[in-house]
């Protein structure tokens, strides 16, 4: 739990504070999240710190039935992760300079040295192929070489499009 890089808490199922810990971040909400953080200070909060209500931060928990059947298996690469993070930033107004831009991109670089590499394709936005061949990992060269055979044209080239080879 280093990569967190936090004074406070770090708890999982299975350490014998986590259901304490449960009871303050879940209040009457009956669920086991798979990782609790609780922040010692303002400084350990600061990574979380935003100027939009409307920017957010996801963390997912993946494993189970994703990391039962093997990467080739199906398109979805990746299935050897624990977590997967999803930054956002959004705002109303400010425009292309606003700075939740940077805060979403500084704590994407800090969570990089943690990361696999890969990147959830539903989470791309317009970022070139080389973002795209993350998303698919080992797969792309097996998914390029179907779409050559099934959509030679590249017709369906929207979204993040795996081109035909």
């Amino acid at each position: 739990m280093a990569m967190l890089r936090i004074k406070g808490s770090v708890f999982c199922p299975g350490d014998p504070r986590y259901d304490e810990a449960r009871k303050i971040w879940n209040g009457a909400i009956a669920t086991r999240p798979a990782l609790i953080a609780q922040c010692a200070d303002e400084e350990d909060a600061a990574a979380w710190r935003k100027s939009s209500p409307a920017s957010y931060t996801l963390l997912f928990h993946l494993g189970g039935a994703i990391a039962r059947i093997s990467q080739d298996e199906s398109a979805y690469a990746g299935r050897q992760a624990v977590h997967a993070i999803n930054i956002n930033a959004a705002w109303t107004g400010g425009g292309p300079k606003h700075a939740d831009i940077a805060w979403a991109r500084a704590f994407f670089a800090a969570m990089q040295p943690h990361a696999t590499g890969g990147v959830y394709v539903n989470f791309l936005t317009n970022e070139g192929e080389e973002r795209v061949r993350a998303a698919y990992g080992a797969n792309y060269d097996r998914l390029a070489a179907i779409k050559a055979r099934y959509d030679p044209d590249n017709l369906f080239r929207a979204n993040q499009n795996i081109r035909p080879r």
